[in-house]
């Protein structure tokens, strides 16, 4: 009976040791987020490869713990998650539509100036044709 026991009090003592690291993996994810989203807000693209990885690797990580999804959403409720998450996606968008935009723009350019160049060429031909 003793060890039953103790099994028992073992699992409980290490669901709480990963409820504690399920609050500071989710810290430390926020924390990443935020400074994913100020370097995005702010055009700061060098590292952003670095953080994603290190958000990817806390996901990892929090998918080795053992908690119940009432305690990761309380965490991520008490820690402001969803919002911080619809922030950096709506930021995402936004630079990728601008990115997209800008894409278009130069594209256009460009044809316009190899229509240019080409207009040019029939010009020159011509006149060398006539002289």
């Amino acid at each position: 009976m003793y060890g039953m026991k103790h099994i028992e009090y073992q699992r409980e003592v290490n669901k709480m040791y990963d409820v504690k690291l399920l609050n500071q993996n989710l810290e430390e994810f926020k924390r990443i987020t935020e400074k994913l989203i100020y370097k995005l807000d702010k055009d700061e693209i060098e590292n952003i490869d670095m953080l994603i990885e290190q958000r990817e690797k806390i996901i990892d990580e929090i998918g080795k713990l053992n908690y119940e999804k009432e305690e990761f959403v309380s965490c991520g409720k008490a820690l402001g998650l969803n919002a911080l998450e619809k922030k950096l996606n709506n930021i995402y968008v936004s630079k990728k539509n601008d990115l997209y935009h800008e894409m278009q723009y130069n594209k256009e350019k460009i044809i316009a100036n190899k229509n240019y160049v080409n207009n040019s060429q029939r010009r020159i031909n011509f006149i060398d044709e006539k002289i």
